[in-house]
């Protein structure tokens, strides 16, 4: 399972996102963590996009995922906007009242 590409490209990009949530101020452990959660999903949901093409949706779970690490909108726009108005995870189509 250690392929030549496998091992360090995802290596690669633990490495970079530990750095990340590290700047941000999580302990080293915790972010290990968020940094294999982080690249779990980014891959998952570029997976899901090549398989069914429903940019919506894709855009809509990567949404998600921000609000729920972040509790703001995703920096990108065109994402962003799909997930300013939550509330809670619980009702994403739900408007603030």
């Amino acid at each position: 399972l250690g392929g030549p590409l496998r091992v360090p490209n995802i290596d690669m990009w633990v490495e970079a996102l530990v750095d990340l949530w590290k700047q941000a101020g999580l302990k080293p452990s915790q972010a290990r963590t968020h940094a294999r959660l982080n690249l779990a999903v980014a891959r998952g949901l570029l997976h899901d996009l090549l398989l069914t093409r429903d940019r919506k949706a894709v855009d809509k779970a990567m949404a998600m995922f921000d609000w729920l690490c972040f509790r703001e909108p995703n920096p990108v726009r065109r994402v962003g906007r799909l997930s300013a108005s939550w509330v809670s995870p619980a009702d994403p189509d739900e408007p603030r009242v």
